[in-house]
């Protein structure tokens, strides 16, 4: 191979320099002076004649479209166009005639191209300069026109430039519309400057017409025919030429390439020869590096020719030095210098070197190979390496597993395919009596016999010939005829090819353990079934056993607790002490049970009852603790309930009327020790009937649990408050010095109370009042502190609720006294006490009246006159208010039919309606119409007054009673508005007519700032809602001139008349007189 490549060389070389002589030959050949460089030098001249051509029309175009500013630069290009045309007359004047006369014709048409050009500078002058001139004309002629002819000359102007820079049919069209406006018209008729611009225009378009058709004379006369025709006759004359050249040069060159073409079939020869070689080598490579095996291949000298990769990876210390020409003696030496990693196997096969070889060596990484060394025909040797490690392994684990199964502790058995026995360890004589010659050939079967075995080894050998294993349990014969339990497991035996060569059985003889399990499972059964927990502990007090009850009642799992210390679920309320003595009384006698508190696995604490026994050896030691325990939460908690039942209010969570005195007693005891005093606060919320009437009682529990909650955050924890009952609480403050301390904790109560409860979507508004005794300040017995406490709210709710009061030694009189008024009172309706009287209603602007007011009063046969301050919360308290309310509304009307018989004026009477009225049915709209009927009053003289406090209950059914009683034609005014919590959405809802200003707001009018404000809003609000507004309490002149400049409507006062008995009021109309104001309220 070696010799092909040089003979390849060889002959390129030869070939090389026959091609020089050839390319000398070629070279040296006789051509046509100048030929090519005059052909070189008129091709130039023709492109640059081109590219000056083109220059010379784009200026040409730039200078019609009058977008060259200067005419400087295509003067010259003219002049180097010509003299460039003049040249190439001299550089061709000595060819032939043909070529001399594309020449000519081509300097014709340049001529007249040229002459044209000069003809459109002066055209594209003329028209520069009428452009130039015309916005000058055009601004001169602006004060002989109007506006519109104005805007038609600079219209013009715009036309005439965008026809000239941008010339196209549109253009030139709009600037014909333009001249023919009739406004232009009349213009062409008088003198002066506009005829003057009209010419100018006439004049630019016929300049551009004359433009436009030199320009096509220009582009006519190009010459670029001529010059395309020149540079072909040129280019013909060249080629002529040429060919004589060209055809002197092939005779040589084909000489040259019959040379080549028998060179390059040689070099073809060659190669493919080279490149077979090549193959034949690259082939054998790639083989002997695909095998698995590691291969070298040394010649008759013994130098290695060919190795592949895995020859080198077994011997690291080799593989550097495996190259072709590496001689055997090198690699010897290396080896044995490695000797303890290689063993010497290079060595040891040179002992043998003149014979087929094989060796097994074992290497570091405890692989091992086994080393074949085979002579070639040419005195060679081929070294095949072949790891055996797998073999080797497996061999290995076979003799393992003879000994094995030889001394496994569980009999084996291996049989053929056909069940008959072919082996058998030791151990299977030792557990079933029979030796191993005994059952050779034998079919397992004959260890269980009976029907159901049969049934089971049918069931076997369908599963073991399906290629899956059994396992079982079964009973089994000894030779001895005694049975035993077998734990059996058969698995089939496969080939490399799949296929099930033999069974091999594992049994191992499981009768104490299944009576172990027996006994075990009866056990787990009893333990698994009890309720009760049960914890099973070492001697060392590590949890061994638990059963299910424990994880139920402690939440720990089994793997959770096992070999953990019981006191894991300690929680912590025993002291070590309890336990201490609980261990004593466990050894002393062997058993302990009591009550105990635990924590379970989520952390809750629990009761539980406990019962531990001791469990001692044959030897009276400890080995285990056995605790038995109950979760006895549901009977704690059934007691706890029971006892906060008795002591507990259910709604507040509050200790009850029981437990305060008993708490109450404990506080005088305390207090006796320390000598500290305290105080004993008697709250009632005010207007919680009301609201409870109104709402409902969910909701008037609702608040009531709130209220308990404010009452609880205001108070210290050594503070005590209790329900008494209804709407009733009781505190007890701790540690009070004076009564101011008490009075502070009073008045955050009442602010707290009086705020406004959420109770579902609506608000509702109570107050509270406070009695208060002092220990010992007023009596040191739990009893009489309470009913001091009790005097004393009696006095707070009499003083106008909202107050706190303290006990003081005359509150017992007027308690007294409040209780006779109240049974006074019951009897006042039977005894025809009361009286009405009437406060007249005022018109602001003109003072006349429009209607009064209807007032209760009571005069008592021996106290004399009695506020109504005094007696309405006593009526509405004792549940008189509805049958008063009755009362009042039956002789309001009865007095205006009265009136209309005396042929007064009509004017209305509003009559005051309370919250509890409106839940009396016989306040319904019905029993109101028929008491109208009864006396025959229209319904426009009868106005309902309400308060705030009305609106804020039950809205759904207040909502109805005034619709109903609007439906009558009576009239609802909303009494002292701004006092109450009813929100304003409330105007909106309600269909009331009249709002009150109370005379909390008109009293300090106009001096005081606040009252000023809050009036002008309730006046604002009203008109914003078309109500009316009758301001009460209207006592000074100021006060009538305020509210009447604040556009307030009516007034009620004693500015105006303080209230009057009926006939005083009819003198007050007749007095009055002339005419009253409208009823409407």
């Amino acid at each position: 191979m070696t010799g092909d490549v040089d003979r390849f060389f060889v002959t390129l070389r030869i070939a090389a320099l026959i091609g020089l002589c050839c390319l000398s030959l070629s070279a040296c050949a006789p051509a046509v002076p100048g030929t090519t460089n005059d052909h070189q030098n008129v091709g130039e001249n023709l492109a640059k004649l081109v590219q000056t051509d083109q220059s010379l029309d784009n200026m040409t175009l730039r200078l019609v479209n009058l977008q060259l500013p200067n005419l400087d630069g295509i003067t010259e290009l003219s002049r180097q166009f010509r003299l460039a045309s003049q040249r190439l007359r001299q550089d061709m004047g000595l060819r032939e005639a043909d070529l001399l006369e594309a020449v000519n014709n081509y300097l014709q048409r340049v001529d007249l191209k040229l002459e044209i050009l000069e003809r459109i500078k002066f055209q594209a002058a003329i028209l520069r300069n009428s452009l130039s001139y015309l916005p000058k004309a055009v601004e001169s002629v602006q004060p002989e026109v109007d506006a519109q002819q104005q805007a038609l000359m600079q219209a013009i102007l715009v036309s005439v430039q965008q026809h000239n820079l941008l010339p196209s049919p549109r253009h030139r069209l709009e600037l014909h519309q333009l001249l023919q406006d009739p406004a232009l018209t009349a213009l062409k008729h008088q003198e002066g400057g506009v005829n003057h611009i009209l010419f100018h225009v006439h004049t630019n378009l016929a300049v551009r017409d004359r433009l436009d058709r030199l320009l096509a004379e220009y582009f006519e006369a190009a010459p670029a025919h001529e010059l395309r025709t020149l540079h072909i006759a040129h280019a013909h004359y060249f080629e002529r030429l040429a060919d004589r050249t060209r055809l002197q040069n092939m005779e040589l060159v084909g000489l040259v390439i019959a040379l080549f073409i028998g060179l390059l079939l040689t070099l073809l020869h060659l190669r493919r020869a080279n490149q077979l070689a090549r193959s034949t080598f690259e082939k054998l490579r790639d083989a002997v590096e695909s095998t698995t095996e590691g291969f070298a291949l040394f010649d008759a000298n013994n130098h290695l020719v060919l190795n592949n990769r895995r020859f080198g990876e077994h011997y690291p210390w080799l593989r550097d030095h495996l190259k072709p020409g590496v001689s055997w003696q090198t690699l010897e030496q290396l080896d044995s210098a490695n000797a303890a990693e290689s063993q010497g196997y290079l060595s040891r096969l040179s002992a043998h070197a003149g014979d087929d070889r094989q060796i097994t060596c074992r290497l570091p990484d405890e692989r091992w190979l086994q080393i074949s060394q085979n002579r070639t025909q040419d005195g060679g040797r081929a070294l095949i390496q072949v790891d055996i490690s797998t073999a080797k392994h497996t061999e290995d684990q076979l003799r393992r597993l003879s000994r094995a199964v030889e001394q496994s502790p569980v009999g084996v058995t291996i049989t053929d395919r056909r069940g008959q026995i072919l082996y058998v360890n030791p151990h299977f004589e030792e557990i079933t009596g029979f030796l191993a010659e005994e059952v050779m050939g034998r079919d397992p079967r004959f260890l269980t016999p009976g029907e159901a075995s049969q049934k089971l080894n049918r069931e076997i050998w369908r599963t073991i010939r399906s290629g899956k294993q059994w396992r079982g349990e079964m009973r089994n014969c000894r030779k001895d005829e005694s049975t035993f339990w077998a734990s059996v497991s058969i698995s089939p035996v496969r080939d490399r090819s799949g296929n099930v060569r033999e069974f091999v059985a594992v049994t191992e003889d499981i009768t104490v353990r299944k009576e172990t399990e027996e006994q075990l499972s009866l056990s787990a059964a009893v333990l698994a079934a009890t309720t009760e927990a049960i914890a099973v502990t070492d001697e060392d007090n590590r949890i061994v056993m638990v059963n299910p009850a424990f994880t139920r009642i402690t939440g720990y799992e089994a793997n959770d607790v096992l070999g953990s210390n019981p006191s894991m679920l300690s929680s912590g309320r025993q002291t070590p002490a309890f336990y201490r003595e609980m261990w004593q009384d466990l050894y002393a006698s062997g058993h302990w049970e009591n009550e105990i508190w635990n924590r379970r696995k989520d952390g809750e604490i629990y009761p539980e009852w406990l019962s531990l026994t001791l469990v001692r050896d044959k030897q009276g030691q400890p080995v285990n603790h056995i605790a038995v325990f109950s979760d006895i939460s549901h009977r704690k908690e059934a007691e706890e309930k029971i006892r906060w039942q008795a002591q507990y209010d259910a709604l507040t969570g509050l200790p009850n009327r029981y437990l305060f005195r008993d708490r109450l007693s404990r506080a005088v005891a305390s207090a006796e020790r320390s000598g500290l005093p305290f105080a004993l606060l008697h709250i009632d919320l005010d207007r919680f009937k009301l609201v409870n009437d109104s709402f409902g009682h969910q909701l008037g529990d609702d608040l009531l649990a709130q209220a308990a909650d404010r009452i609880n955050r205001l108070l210290r924890a050594t503070d005590t408050v209790a329900r008494l009952g209804a709407d009733e609480f009781a505190i007890i403050l701790t540690d009070v010095e004076s009564e101011k301390t008490a009075a502070t904790v009073s008045d955050h109560l009442i602010r707290e109370l009086s705020r406004a409860f959420s109770l579902e979507t609506q608000q509702a508004f109570i107050g509270a009042s406070i009695g208060i005794s002092l220990y010992p300040a007023d009596s040191d017995d739990p009893a009489t502190l309470i009913r001091f406490a009790d005097l004393a709210l009696h006095r707070a709710k009499a003083a106008g609720r909202g107050v706190y009061c303290f006990y003081h030694p005359e509150t017992d009189g007027y308690v007294g006294r409040r209780m006779q008024l109240e049974i006074e009172l019951r009897s006042a309706l039977d005894g025809n006490q009361f009286h009405l009287q009437f406060q007249p209603i005022v018109n602001a602007e003109t003072g006349y009246m429009h209607g009064a007011e209807c007032l209760l009063r009571w005069n008592h046969p021996k106290m004399g006159p009695i506020s109504p301050a005094t007696f309405i919360p006593l009526a509405e308290e004792g549940g008189l208010m509805p049958s008063i309310g009755l009362w009042v509304l039956q002789n309001a009307c009865a007095q205006l039919a009265r009136w209309r018989e005396m042929a007064l004026p009509p004017f209305y009477v509003s009559v005051n309606v309370s919250a509890r009225q409106l839940n009396d049915p016989k306040m319904a709209p019905k029993h109101i119409e028929r008491i109208m009927r009864a006396y025959g009053i229209p319904a426009k003289l009868l106005v309902l007054e309400i308060t705030e406090s009305v609106l804020i209950g039950n809205s759904d059914r207040i909502r109805q009673w005034i619709d109903g009683v609007r439906r009558l034609g009576i009239r609802i005014s909303l009494d002292d508005f701004g006092t109450g919590y009813s929100s304003l959405a409330y105007l909106k809802r309600f269909p009331v007519s009249t709002l009150k200003i109370d005379r909390s707001f008109v009293k300090d009018l106009p001096d005081d700032p606040n009252d000023a404000s809050l009036t002008e809003a309730i006046l604002a609000i009203a008109r914003s809602l078309k109500l009316n507004v009758i301001a009460e309490g209207v006592e000074t002149p100021e006060q009538v001139e305020f509210l009447r400049r604040r556009g307030c409507p009516c007034l009620q006062g004693f500015h105006f008349s303080r209230p009057l008995d009926p006939d005083q009021l009819a003198r007050f109309v007749t007095e009055n007189t002339g005419r009253l104001a409208d009823t409407t309220p």
